[in-house]
């Protein structure tokens, strides 16, 4: 057994960023495109954008440059803010999930482990 959690951050019950949107930020890095992004992740594209200028709004960063169509055809890509935000998001929750591993092995992984199985 193990102490398993989502982290999110959220503004006045709002949620704002989690796992969702830093994975719609990595596939937009992965494929230079927020439609291919979106569409990996089963979610429109409408919502994908509304997912993005959400987080821009609310963490007063621009996070994806939108290039228009052309005989290159159209894209996207990550900000150097975007770069970090993601960095440091993935730091703290791999920090939170090694707290919270060794806050279970010290409240209760001990006793469980210890206390004889009922049938």
């Amino acid at each position: 057994m193990e102490a398993q959690f989502k982290i999110w951050l959220g503004d006045e019950g709002e949620k704002i960023l989690g796992n969702g949107p830093v994975a719609l930020l990595k596939g937009i890095e992965a494929t230079g495109s927020l439609s291919a992004s979106s569409r990996q992740m089963g979610m429109s594209y409408s919502k994908a954008w509304h997912v993005v200028r959400r987080l821009e709004r609310h963490l007063g960063l621009s996070l994806v440059v939108k290039r228009v169509g052309g005989s290159k055809g159209g894209g996207a890509t990550l900000t150097p803010e975007a770069h970090e935000l993601i960095r440091r998001y993935e730091a703290m929750c791999a920090e939170v999930e090694k707290f919270a591993a060794q806050a279970y092995d010290r409240h209760l992984g001990q006793w469980l482990e210890g206390r004889p199985a009922q049938e």
